[in-house]
């Protein structure tokens, strides 16, 4: 009798937990996946001793991950695509010529030149430095990522006032262009800029990559 009151007790009390785990909301398999994935982008960050920004977009569903996909963070070579978008539209409205030929000196030689420190004096050259179309200047901006070339688009483009709002224009906040690439090289450096305020702002967030 004692042993048949322990099993009735043991069934119940199963019953009692099985009917409790039916009554509790599916886990949302979502969140999970979620969750493993910022675990796994924060794994990959790891080594570098940084923070690692991510923002996705799964075409077919509409699905949208993002781990810190708000934080800003500084730019790179990437910022070299909302000038080309500003210069471009320059050239749209009539300002500029893909034709038109640049003159490029010396002092428009910076850090990373690429390409363009070979196209500097030519045997038996009367006036050292070159001249490049605007055309040539953006191939080598986007496909060299040459940092001299850059530096000259940006300032056919108008300056980073002009690209900072044509991105608006275009409904694409987040992204700021504020500097040359030879002050972001130096700020990388460690080198100091009188202007500390905006050796800090060159920058974008995840999140307006995904739009």
């Amino acid at each position: 009798m004692k042993y048949t009151l322990y099993l009735f007790l043991a069934l119940a009390a199963f019953h009692a937990n099985a009917q409790k785990k039916k009554n509790e909301p599916a886990p949302d398999r979502n969140l999970i996946i979620e969750q493993r994935l910022a675990a796994e982008v924060d794994r990959l960050a790891l080594p570098g001793g940084g923070k690692l920004g991510v923002t996705a977009i799964h075409i077919e569903s509409g699905k949208r991950f993002s781990r810190f996909g708000g934080d800003p963070f500084p730019m790179a070579s990437t910022y070299k695509v909302p000038i080309a978008v500003q210069l471009l539209t320059r050239v749209d409205s009539g300002k500029l010529s893909l034709d038109q030929m640049v003159e490029f000196s010396y002092r428009d030689m910076h850090i990373g030149s690429g390409m363009i420190a070979e196209r500097f004096n030519w045997p038996n050259s009367a006036k050292p430095g070159v001249a490049l179309s605007v055309r040539t200047l953006l191939e080598l901006m986007l496909l060299i990522s040459d940092n001299s070339t850059t530096d000259k688009c940006l300032e056919l483009a108008g300056g980073p006032a002009l690209v900072n709002a044509c991105m608006k224009r275009w409904g694409v906040e987040g992204i700021r262009v504020d500097r040359p690439t030879s002050w972001l090289i130096a700020d990388w450096l460690g080198i100091p800029w009188p202007d500390s305020s905006v050796a800090h702002r060159s920058c974008a967030r995840p999140d307006c990559a995904c739009t």
